[in-house]
């Protein structure tokens, strides 16, 4: 229980101060808040809904967890409380994992590693389905795990992760744990840890599990519903993504930024694990690299990429670059310590130039807002600035985070320990001082809250129809106005015939849309200035008007 506490208490630091400090952010965090409040405002919990209509892109088990969260009171956050709640799971079962393959002391300093790897702890703060599909991902690595170990039952684990994670977000919940099976089996060198007698059932137990949605929503659903579920988001995804498509070394070159600071330890504990591997029997660094690295290979061959798709492998990677800096603390070789210091060393460097970097902008800030090339940006960089010294408290912040992480390195010369200590502590100050200081700049642009509020107030619920024009705000208008449906216009012809209807309404789209088609509608209008919504500056069109800007 005494090892429970501190990581309870460290997801309480990382994850609590962002709940206050932003809203839920364009794209994907109102879209799911969405989904979730339309399965409990139209009853429908078999098929998610967005804007009234079918959603087919995921699988409903997050939707469920949030629509519970919001029954139970937390609103527009129960998506995010979900996600800090899977970003404890995770964290206890790296834990286990590398008590189970390792010792606990391992396991500990590996669910730090990862709770204070960048991407891990950006991910970790957001209502997306990243951390939860690890979750399931990693309670199945971690049943086969104790398979191997000869605890019995524990393969129950292996399947029922995959058949809950399937219903996170599809068939990649099966693809992450069986690449970690055969990582293993490379390891072992021999027999695969789930044998084939466990297969007989545990097939058809991940089957049960995502059938029990699966086989409802598809007869409830109809072919097209059944055309997307089965293939346009799984094939379709895999081969020809028609959304974030990225070349093959994507996800190579983002390595560096998305594990610091421990990114910079990555190549030595390769090296440590192969050394491992080659001269004792046990290979598991070396396995759970290999699963990481097999995870790489894998999507990067998919074509549709984002940062928080290997989200699931970053466990792996945590579990040995603690295993390496705890065989480095066990065994002291000077040579070992000094080059782990160094590396560290480095990490803090680059902390410090950060710190070194906002304080020149505090400086200089207010003869570079100008400078900025759009809007969206400048309006950033006016928030900053005109906030109250926001920029200068981030700076203050960051170099605070630096030198009290230097100290604690410094304080015991020679020793690994404290290097290791320092790096943690930098990583939490500088999540604190980004939530705290830099955070609700941002929200400026990012939160669609104050587009919707301008739309409540041009066109009150209940007054008349705002539909939107074209159809790629995801749900995050009718999250913040409360509107189920928003009609989507789909060319110019739609748009005109919708402003020559009675009554009073409104059209959103965006401005560089309003520019390009507004004289072809040939319909008296007025243009209103409602805001932004990430790099889009949002129109809205009301009738009425000599169309002008």
């Amino acid at each position: 229980m005494r090892a429970v506490v501190p990581l309870v208490a460290l997801v309480a630091a990382l994850t609590v101060p962002s709940l206050f400090t932003r809203d839920l952010w364009n794209p994907d965090e109102p879209r799911y808040a969405e989904v979730a409040r339309e399965m409990r405002v139209l009853s429908e919990r078999v098929i998610p809904h967005l804007n009234g209509t079918v959603y087919a892109e995921k699988p409903p088990l997050f939707f469920w967890i949030s629509a519970a969260l919001q029954g139970a009171g937390l609103g527009n956050a129960s998506g995010r409380v979900a996600v800090a709640l899977f970003f404890l799971g995770v964290l206890l079962l790296t834990r286990e994992v590398g008590r189970s393959l390792f010792d606990e002391r391992t396991g500990q300093l590996a669910a730090l590693v990862l709770a204070t790897s960048t991407l891990f702890l950006w991910v970790g703060k957001a209502g997306v389905l990243d951390v939860p599909l690890t979750f399931f991902t990693l309670l199945a690595f971690w049943g086969l795990v104790r398979h191997r170990a000869g605890t019995r039952g524990a393969i129950v684990f292996f399947y029922v992760g995959m058949g809950l994670g399937t219903l996170v977000k599809g068939p990649v919940a099966i693809l992450i744990p069986c690449l970690g099976a055969l990582a293993l089996r490379l390891a072992d060198g021999k027999g695969a840890p789930a044998t084939k007698r466990t297969w007989t059932w545990g097939i058809p137990l991940t089957a049960a599990i995502v059938l029990a949605w699966l086989l409802p929503a598809l007869v409830e659903g109809g072919e097209a519903y059944r055309n997307t579920v089965l293939f346009k988001q799984n094939v379709g995804r895999a081969v020809s993504s028609w959304s974030h498509r990225q070349p093959p070394w994507y996800y190579l070159v983002r390595i560096p930024g998305d594990l610091f600071p421990w990114s910079l330890l990555l190549p030595a504990a390769c090296i440590w694990a192969w050394n491992e591997a080659k001269q004792r029997k046990r290979r598991d660094a070396a396995a759970l690299l290999v699963w990481a690295a097999l995870g790489l290979v894998v999507f990067s061959l998919i074509s549709g990429k984002r940062e928080r798709y290997v989200l699931p492998f970053h466990p792996a990677v945590a579990l040995a670059v603690a295993a390496y800096l705890r065989a480095v603390l066990a065994e002291s070789p000077i040579a070992s310590i000094s080059w782990a210091r160094r590396l560290l060393g480095a990490a803090h460097a680059c902390f410090a130039a950060v710190a070194v970097a906002f304080a020149a902008l505090a400086i200089a800030g207010p003869w570079l807002v100008p400078l900025a090339k759009q809007d969206d940006a400048r309006l950033v960089a006016k928030a900053l600035i005109d906030g109250p010294s926001r920029l200068g408290a981030l700076a203050a912040a960051a170099l605070l985070a630096t030198a009290a992480s230097f100290g604690i390195m410094f304080a015991r010369r020679g020793k690994l320990g404290p290097a290791v200590q320092a790096a943690l502590a930098a990583s939490v100050l500088f999540s604190l001082a980004f939530d705290l200081v830099l955070v609700p700049a941002l929200d400026v642009v990012k939160s669609p809250r104050p587009v919707s509020e301008r739309i409540n107030a041009v066109v009150p619920e209940g007054e008349g129809d705002v539909a939107l024009y074209p159809e790629d705000y995801s749900g995050a208008y009718n999250l913040y106005t409360g509107r189920v449906r928003m009609p989507v216009l789909t060319g110019p012809e739609a748009v005109a015939a919708f402003l020559r209807e009675p009554g009073r309404g409104a059209v959103v789209t965006t401005d560089d849309v309003y520019a390009s088609e507004h004289d072809a509608w040939g319909v008296p209008h007025q243009p209103v200035e409602a805001g932004f919504v990430g790099h889009r500056r949002i129109v809205l069109v009301v009738r009425g008007g000599n169309g002008s800007k």
